[in-house]
């Protein structure tokens, strides 16, 4: 049975839009670029995190009409086309790792046994199964980037008139640091352009009830559930079929 898009929404929040979601023949799904911390984007003329957004979304559909058996490998078969587009793209090479444009990105495609899926980052995927709701890409205990905003906690304690300049130079050494580490062993898995270790992939196949819904999310949308706990998954989820973006 083909996938149903019943609507699609992607909300900047700023003048720049990071994300992106989409669909197209037979995959469905949703994009959050890493913002950059940089001083200059490498590519293009808003950000290189707008730019990994988009190219990840023409790969995604590119790949939509002929997708891999094993959903699990798309990562990795899309990480050298998009270090290519990046290399060719770029005014000059990334000095270092945090420099690499990335995102966490979650696809979903109607499979033989079920809905197929594949996640790699923080976006997360909610649909209604014969024992409830399932809730698959990150857990609620991983969510809210929890070193920076200890980092952020700090930074509060102990300024007591912050600036915006004072906070990015005592948090941009922090999240460099960490975004140096995407991709490697000990570090975390991303979409970007150098592919992620195995196991830094979600990937499998879940059974939804007959006509069942699903909801493909950022963790920007679902911080309203994992971080500031203004509803609940199912409340979350009834509210985004019931009313979507006129809430």
């Amino acid at each position: 049975m083909p996938l149903k898009i019943i609507e699609v929404l992607s909300v900047p929040s700023g003048t720049v839009n990071e994300d992106c979601v989409g669909a197209e023949a037979a995959l469905a799904w949703v994009i959050d670029a890493a913002t950059d911390v940089i001083e200059e984007a490498l590519v293009g003329t808003a950000s290189d995190a707008a730019w990994f957004a988009v190219a990840l979304n023409a790969a995604l559909c590119r790949y939509s009409h002929n997708p891999p058996a094993d959903l699990a490998r798309l990562p990795a078969l899309l990480a050298p086309e998009l270090a290519d587009e990046f290399d060719r793209a770029a005014r000059r090479k990334p000095k270092q790792r945090y420099e690499h444009p990335s995102a966490a990105a979650l696809v979903v495609r109607e499979g033989d046994k079920g809905l197929d899926y594949v996640s790699v980052g923080d976006c997360t995927l909610l649909l209604e199964t014969s024992s409830g709701f399932a809730r698959i890409g990150t857990e609620a205990a991983d969510a809210g980037d929890a070193c920076i905003s200890d980092a952020i906690r700090r930074y509060q304690e102990r300024e007591a008139m912050p600036t915006a300049e004072s906070a990015r130079s005592y948090i941009w050494p922090k999240i460099r640091a960490r975004r140096a580490q995407m991709n490697e062993p000990e570090g975390y898995g991303v979409w970007s352009i150098t592919p992620p270790s195995a196991h830094y992939v979600c990937a499998g196949t879940v059974q939804p009830v007959e006509g069942g819904t699903a909801l493909l999310a950022t963790d920007g949308l679902f911080r309203l559930v994992d971080v500031f706990a203004r509803y609940s998954e199912q409340a979350m989820f009834k509210l985004a079929l019931s009313r979507g973006h006129t809430h």
